[in-house]
């Protein structure tokens, strides 16, 4: 396997104070990095690598977190972003080989166009780190990333399956793995033909060969609190 995957996750306008999204980015970031080495040490980007490189590492903290979101809406055009309604925004990579980029937009309360709220993790192709598309692995960074920003959707997908279903803006994609908050009620005759091959380059069981639905019910529960009290004191 070659191809680039991307986990995402998507929800409509919700209007949150750079506070709460700092809440939801320190749980998830903190998480993450305990999942795999290459989902931690996250740092901001550059015009060129070596620009990049040189950035320093955002602790997953609080108060590092919530400058780091204020910063970015700030350089994206925020007049005043600590009370924009359009939100704050980061963009972020792992500093390491193969490269992970991460980024949020959260908190915004007037969307336009396709402009959304959202959590993106861009994948290294499978040829660079196969262990990264373990199924117990997607999983658990699936449910991570669910539990830290409760989204409307969520999905596991590759470039391939987005250019197949040319889904309507907002419109969920099903990918490889796909969550919604609100479970469709979908007969067996509805879902997609079996693929000879899944993301971690095997050949599936006839049990898992169509993509798997998670469902709020199914995913495991958050092993941190979302909002710890003392965060905001």
């Amino acid at each position: 396997m070659s191809g680039s995957f991307v986990l995402g996750a998507y929800w409509g306008a919700r209007r949150e104070d750079v506070d709460w999204c700092a809440v939801r980015f320190t749980v998830c970031m903190s998480e993450l990095a305990g999942l795999h080495p290459l989902l931690r040490g996250w740092q901001g980007q550059g015009d060129s690598r070596e620009e990049a490189m040189a950035m320093p590492i955002l602790a997953p903290e609080h108060g590092a977190v919530r400058e780091a979101l204020l910063h970015g809406s700030k350089a994206s055009g925020a007049e005043d972003p600590a009370t924009s309604e359009r939100g704050f925004r980061i963009g972020l990579w792992n500093g390491q080989e193969p490269g992970v980029a991460l980024s949020v937009s959260c908190g915004a309360e007037r969307l336009a166009g396709r402009m959304k709220n959202r959590f993106l993790l861009d994948l290294p192709p499978g040829d660079k780190a196969r262990d990264l598309y373990a199924p117990d692995l997607v999983h658990s960074m699936m449910a991570t990333v669910i539990n830290a920003w409760e989204p409307d959707w969520a999905t596991f997908y590759d470039d391939a399956i987005g250019d197949i279903q040319h889904p309507a803006t907002g419109s969920a994609i099903v990918g490889w793995l796909t969550y919604r908050a609100t479970p469709l009620s979908i007969s067996p005759d509805q879902l997609p033909a079996p693929q000879p091959s899944s993301p971690t380059g095997r050949a599936p069981s006839s049990a898992s060969a169509t993509t798997r639905c998670v469902s709020p019910r199914n995913t495991p529960p958050r092993s941190t609190p979302l909002s710890p009290p003392d965060l905001l004191a």
